[in-house]
């Protein structure tokens, strides 16, 4: 990094700044990397016919995750509804599903429990109940485009 001495336009002391020169190209399109908020293991999200935390009945259809409960309670309901983006760091699948209940029995606060429809979008055929993923929260009001 190059130092340059620069004088202040109009300043009634003439002061001089030290000011930075950096010579870097500018970011290319699709050069950075998305921010992800949390490291963690996705898990096979079992039960059937279970009410859900943030309403309705899991009847095995759907694709949705469940957030552990230490995290749902550091924030009361807000969570319900937000959209999750989350990649398997194994085989690099990605894809985006709902929050849609809390998990008690969660390992750590960032572990997310799967659907079986969500967690078989993610897995590979060697992965059996649980994968390391990284996600993080959409923004509120998020919601799929297709």
């Amino acid at each position: 990094m190059q130092r340059a001495s620069k004088t202040i336009p109009h300043s009634p002391l003439g002061w001089k700044l030290d000011i930075p020169s950096i010579n870097a190209a500018p970011a290319q399109a699709g050069e950075l990397k998305a921010r992800v908020d949390h490291d963690a293991t996705a898990l096979l999200f079992p039960p059937n016919n279970a009410v859900r935390s943030c309403g309705g009945i899991y009847t095995g259809s759907e694709y949705f995750i469940a957030i552990s409960s230490e995290l749902a309670d550091s924030v009361s309901d807000k969570y319900c509804g937000r959209w999750i983006e989350l990649q398997n760091t194994e085989n690099r699948k990605t894809a985006s599903f709902i929050v849609a209940d809390q998990n008690p029995s969660a390992r750590s606060k960032y572990d997310l429990d799967l659907s079986q429809n969500a967690f078989n979008k993610l897995r590979s055929d060697s992965q059996d109940a649980s994968f390391p993923v990284e996600w993080n929260f959409h923004p509120a009001g998020w919601t799929p485009s297709n």
